[in-house]
């Protein structure tokens, strides 16, 4: 079988290395790296695309692609901004909003995606498991990725997620689970 190419809005990052608090952004040869206490908490390897190949796909095809209007995006965790510069690419994306709980992240990625994109992106500062979207707002698509490593013991904090989000958005999933929930 063979392995599908990627979309090309998903690619590595160019957010520049610097340090806040506990958290850094680091260069290590051909990839970027989000760390915690000197321990990885994201990359921008190959496989770590392709664990966020689905919500790309899903923002490209539910994006209008001419005219006025667009679809809006949320996401949970900010981490590297890989998922936030392939929505950023997407024509049909009008506006991203990111929930990130650490300020440290924030101050060193919000502001790289910030003064290339403007007004197309909006970043709070607060927890995806509490914060609440202004009242009559709906997402086209819903990415939460807010976990540091793959485990099962995340599934339940993708069902509070999925269940809490669910009747805001058109689609959601969770890294890094590959399994669609879509909300008709």
């Amino acid at each position: 079988m063979a392995v599908k190419p990627w979309p090309p809005e998903l690619r590595r990052v160019t957010v520049p290395p610097a340090v806040s608090g506990l958290w850094s952004v680091e260069r290590c040869d051909a990839y970027t790296q989000l760390c915690y206490s000197n321990r990885v908490v994201m990359t921008d390897v190959p496989f770590e695309l392709e664990t966020h190949r689905e919500p790309v796909i899903e923002a490209k095809r539910r994006a209008p692609h001419g005219g006025p209007g667009g679809i809006d995006v949320l996401i949970n965790g900010l981490g590297l901004g890989l998922i936030v510069q392939a929505m950023l690419s997407i024509r049909g994306v009008r506006r991203i909003t990111v929930v990130e709980k650490s300020s440290d992240v924030i101050l060193l990625v919000a502001p790289h995606y910030m003064r290339e994109h403007g007004s197309r992106l909006e970043v709070h500062l607060a927890d995806a498991y509490s914060w609440q979207p202004p009242a009559g707002t709906r997402y086209g698509v819903v990415w939460h990725d807010v976990w540091p490593a793959m485990h099962a013991d995340n599934q339940a904090g993708m069902r509070l997620l999925e269940g809490r989000y669910g009747g805001l958005c058109d689609w959601q999933g969770s890294w890094p689970c590959q399994r669609p929930n879509k909300m008709y």
